[in-house]
């Protein structure tokens, strides 16, 4: 039998008894008596080996809902990455995305999608290495960690929906990945999301847009008549190809990578102009912007700024909620201008649509029969606006 008594000068209860000889002492960590036996009685069966791992893990939560409520979590947290660390289900960092790349819930997203996330991971797995060299698997990282990063990430200067998109990824990865690293819950989930303070990109004028066309060279200044005459975005507008483009029938057929719909556009006859003038050798019809895009999607967007900014445009402006500047123009403004002009032109709300490919899929399901009659009507109503530059 386990004796108990008691420290006066501490006021807690101790253990004493002897097993094959041995002396064991301890304190209970209780200043009743009976709950000082009952300690004592489970210290000295789990000593004799009697003891279940139920009996072991009742004692362990005794004794961390005996701690201060702020350490009781911590402790918790901590034991169950060591508890998880002891599982042979362990993946380490530098695996993580080829396993991600094999998992079927992941869907099939578009290359520039798949880019993206590829991007979204390098930059965790590099402030990983520098922050945290200590750290290889999957299941080693904390809550701590994730909510540091996102930190850093946001110091950068990000856009609340880029926050949000490097945070959808990764909570994305780490529930896929939830089996094959021994993942207990997911960090990530423990970091929120920002409120979208929402800024449109504004429509150009046609001074503007006259401003720009006269200054732009080359396949920059295609990309622009590309944007402004399709209302596609950046990467189809960059990854157009010669196979989507058919000249006879003067029709562009392609499938956006952002929502994988399939659009058909009118040629704009300032664009077959620019057209004819090309090499048809290549698979895309802009070729260097294409090697640019999406790794390196930043350089197309400075050069379109920079053309921007020389037409005497403003593309930044104060953030009415913050320090950082926001994007006033871009070349998403030619998609907005595009939108614009067709609706100025009392162009069908239904060709429009079915134009620019809209997002829900019953509405359309029924714009995307719209006759090219009406759409290639439409482009002409267009032409006006870049006949005198």
């Amino acid at each position: 039998m386990a004796n108990v008594y008691l420290d006066k000068k501490s006021g807690f209860f101790y253990y004493r008894f002897t097993i094959k000889g041995k002396q064991y002492r301890g304190t209970t960590g209780k200043k009743t008596q009976k709950q000082a036996e009952l300690i004592a009685k489970q210290r000295k069966t789990e000593i004799m080996g009697s003891g279940s791992y139920n009996d072991l893990f009742d004692r362990l939560v005794s004794s961390i809902n005996e701690l201060p409520p702020h350490q009781q979590e911590e402790v918790r947290r901590s034991l169950a990455q060591q508890l998880i660390a002891s599982n042979d289900n362990q993946l380490l960092v530098e695996n993580a995305f080829d396993a991600y790349l094999l998992k079927p819930k992941k869907g099939n997203p578009q290359a520039a999608h798949l880019s993206r996330n590829r991007s979204y991971w390098n930059h965790f797995t590099k402030w990983l290495s520098e922050k945290h060299p200590n750290i290889k698997y999957m299941n080693e990282i904390t809550h701590h960690i994730a909510d540091a990063y996102m930190s850093y990430k946001w110091s950068q200067k990000i856009s609340e929906r880029t926050f949000n998109a490097h945070l959808c990824f990764l909570r994305n990865i780490f529930d896929l990945l939830k089996l094959n690293a021994g993942l207990i819950d997911n960090v990530w989930k423990s970091v929120d999301k920002l409120k979208l303070k929402t800024t449109h990109k504004e429509a150009l004028s046609a001074e503007q847009i006259k401003a720009i066309l006269g200054i732009a060279e080359g396949s920059t200044r295609l990309l622009i008549l590309i944007g402004l005459y399709t209302g596609m975005r950046l990467g189809d507008c960059c990854r157009l190809k010669w196979s989507e483009i058919d000249l006879n029938k003067q029709m562009i057929t392609k499938q956006t990578a952002k929502t994988g719909k399939v659009i058909t556009l009118p040629i704009a006859p300032i664009i077959d102009q620019e057209l004819t003038t090309l090499p048809m050798d290549t698979e895309f019809v802009l070729p260097d912007i294409a090697a640019l895009y999406p790794d390196n999607a930043d350089k197309i967007s400075r050069r379109i700024k920079e053309v921007f900014e020389e037409a005497g445009i403003q593309t930044t402006e104060q953030s009415s909620y913050g320090k950082r500047l926001v994007v006033k123009y871009g070349f998403h403004s030619l998609r907005h201008t595009f939108v614009s002009m067709l609706h100025e032109n009392n162009v069908p709300q239904m060709a429009v649509m079915a134009m620019v490919g809209h997002n829900s899929q019953d509405v359309h399901r029924i714009y995307q029969h719209t006759s090219d009659g009406l759409k290639r009507e439409a482009i002409q109503t267009l032409e006006r606006i870049t006949d005198e530059t």
